[in-house]
């Protein structure tokens, strides 16, 4: 086994690749991660109609034929995560046609809503005025781009005071010109409307995977050990699925049922909560086999970022990448860790064959990268361990 130990002082970046200076952590609130976001649309010129089930919203601000967007987000994502104050938010659409060049953001005062409730007539006015956001662009048709809007302020009063959470009221330019954003009915779910949330409080970990094995039993596994403190961790995945591969998080001791249905989604992404009961949480990431397929079945998993977000770090983090191409091509497959709080050392093994390089970064921040050379696939995994 190759050995490479460092003793290091770490200060890492949640990041998904090498992060910028002023970066900060981020969390991104969407249809995925929250137990709740509703959307409608109000219409002056039919006002007493719901448009609940639209898919995209069309609005416009001018006399007896306005229409505005009504937005909710839950805070659970970030309350379960005991986060209480944030350095930015920005809310964001998807506009896939802008044809004027500003638009606005409310607060909205009340009264509680779902989605198939409001109407021109019952809340077209419940805004606040003075609580006025403006987003500037450049008209575009096609636009197909993010409008966003800083919402900073807003939602920290909803972390203060969750009651007050009424959510977001969208009014565009007055004169009549269109601007379309596509709402959370919306069938592609990278597109629905989202809240970007950064702060310098979240401790948060990401790991970048190069690439999976294709079979089954070729587990990478990610071992948390949180001794007793108890909490919930939140944990999300990403990948490129251009070849389809499939991907499930499993807990290696069983998950509750409702954990387990999100941890086998064969999704873009897999967003579970966990209930760190046990002070330990042993993670596994593999292929998931397409329905009557074998595992793998669906091709190669490759650039695949976990984040990890907690309120308490662990007290270490052992990693088992495996290493070598497994028939894909494209060396080096690139491997990362990021940290949000310095350990006290890291050690590095790897199996007999390995073709690897590794690189730490230790300007404004640390970063560990390995880049992966190796021509085929070895049949042990390396192992990485970090120790607070």
């Amino acid at each position: 086994m190759k050995k490479f130990p460092f003793l290091c002082i770490f200060f890492l970046l949640l990041s998904i690749f090498i992060a910028a200076e002023d970066s900060r952590p981020s969390i991104i609130i969407n249809t995925e991660n929250t137990v709740r976001i509703d959307d409608t649309y109000l219409s002056e010129e039919t006002p007493n109609t719901n448009y609940a089930a639209a898919t995209a919203f069309s609005l416009r601000e001018t006399a007896n034929y306005s229409v505005r967007g009504l937005f909710y987000f839950s805070m659970k994502v970030l309350e379960d995560l005991g986060i209480t104050n944030i350095t930015k938010a920005e809310f964001c659409l998807y506009a896939t046609r802008v044809l004027s060049t500003e638009a606005y953001v409310y607060k909205v005062n009340g009264p509680s809503w779902s989605e198939a409730w409001p109407t021109w007539t019952n809340m077209s006015a419940s805004y606040d005025p003075t609580s006025k956001v403006t987003a500037t662009f450049n008209a575009g048709n096609p636009y197909n781009n993010w409008i966003k809007w800083n919402i900073t302020t807003m939602l920290n009063g909803w972390l203060s005071s969750p009651a007050n959470n009424f959510g977001l009221m969208l009014i565009n330019q007055p004169g009549g010109l269109l601007i379309d954003v596509l709402s959370t009915e919306n069938g592609d779910v990278s597109l629905r409307p989202m809240i970007i949330v950064e702060s310098s409080n979240f401790p948060g970990i990401t790991i970048q995977i190069g690439a999976l094995p294709q079979t089954g039993i070729s587990e990478y596994s990610i071992k948390l050990p949180f001794g007793t403190t108890l909490q919930d961790v939140r944990v999300s995945i990403e990948w490129d699925d251009a070849s389809g591969a499939l991907l499930r998080l499993k807990r290696l001791w069983p998950a509750h049922r409702d954990q387990k249905d999100l941890e086998i989604r064969a999704l873009k992404n897999i967003n579970v909560l966990y209930k760190n009961n046990s002070g330990a949480l042993d993670l596994a990431i593999v292929h998931q086999p397409a329905e009557g397929g074998s595992p793998g079945s669906q091709g190669h998993a490759r650039n695949i970022i976990v984040r990890v977000y907690c309120n308490n770090l662990p007290t270490s983090i052992t990693l088992t990448p495996w290493i070598g191409d497994p028939g894909i091509g494209g060396l080096p497959f690139v491997h990362k860790l990021s940290l949000m709080t310095a350990p006290s050392s890291f050690t590095s093994q790897y199996p007999s064959g390995a073709d690897v390089t590794e690189q730490i970064s230790s300007t404004a921040q640390w970063e560990w990268i390995m880049n992966d050379n190796t021509a085929t696939s070895l049949l042990y995994p390396a192992e990485i361990k970090v120790v607070w």
